[in-house]
């Protein structure tokens, strides 16, 4: 099967909708804002800044509707004070509707979180991937899976190339999230206009999922 987009975040309380936003904290939550209808994966995304002479949050953990999802990557780039941190969990067969999707972590932040969930899909973590100090990355994809970036840099709000997630930069990490269905070979996500001195980039391969159909024995009838 091929996996299709299922839902986004479009009333969380960042300006545009798309992601929720805490300062200064360590945790971070939104009961309300998305749903999910049929999914079959959804993948959470966390962008981490700080301030001088804080370290990148440690211990990090993130729950839909109480139930914790699993941790598919998380990178920092750090030089002296300056730290940004890209982060991204994954549930698969999530609980469907507008539940609360959760986040924490040790180390007082500025951090946005934002979901994205899809149909037919399966992490791939063959694909899974980062970069830092840079403004793209590319994702191994199939023509029937999809790629999901996640970008932190303690820079402005990015523009996005592929199909935007989230973008926003008030606090003080800037960010992004964004999806590609399909491609070949490799899906490359780009976010530019941001600059900040520290830039990370964490990436996800999503395979379709393949649907087995029954196929009913022969009926053999014998001779009296």
């Amino acid at each position: 099967m091929t996996t299709a987009f299922d839902s986004k975040a479009i009333a969380y309380n960042s300006a545009d909708g798309l992601s929720q936003e805490a300062i200064g904290a360590t945790s971070i939550n939104a009961a309300s804002g998305f749903t999910i209808i049929a999914a079959g994966l959804l993948i959470g995304q966390l962008a981490f800044g700080n301030g001088a002479g804080i370290a990148a949050p440690t211990n990090v953990t993130m729950t839909w509707d109480g139930a914790s999802m699993a941790q598919e990557i998380l990178a920092s780039s750090t030089s002296g004070a300056d730290t940004a941190t890209s982060a991204q969990f994954s549930k698969a067969a999530p609980a469907p509707g507008a539940k609360t999707l959760a986040a924490a972590w040790t180390t007082a932040q500025d951090c946005y979180m934002s979901p994205v969930a899809f149909t037919d899909a399966a992490i791939d973590a063959t694909g899974t991937t980062s970069n830092t100090q840079a403004t793209s990355l590319s994702i191994n994809t199939t023509t029937n899976g999809a790629t999901v970036a996640c970008f932190a840099c303690n820079g402005s709000t990015p523009t996005v190339s592929q199909t935007k997630i989230w973008a926003e930069a008030p606090n003080t990490p800037g960010g992004g999230g964004s999806y590609a269905l399909g491609g070949s070979g490799t899906n490359a996500h780009a976010f530019t206009g941001a600059s900040g001195l520290r830039q990370v980039i964490t990436g996800l391969q999503i395979k379709g999922t393949q649907q087995f159909r029954r196929v009913p024995l022969p009926v053999v009838l014998m001779a009296a």
